[in-house]
């Protein structure tokens, strides 16, 4: 096999595994679980006024 034939296969190869990397990726952060730092505050009691017009 040529050697022009070898780096055609071998950049499409390289191309194929950096966009599975790129969509496996995603797909961890997406379904991987949340980073969120909240502070852990508790319930909140609403004190505000009900709306008159209700």
């Amino acid at each position: 096999m040529p050697s022009n034939r070898k780096g055609i296969f071998s950049r499409l190869w390289n191309m194929l595994q950096m966009t599975s990397d790129y969509i496996f990726g995603a797909a961890a952060r997406i379904f991987s679980p949340g980073t969120d730092n909240y502070p852990k505050t508790g319930a909140q009691p609403y004190k505000g006024d009900p709306n008159p017009k209700k």
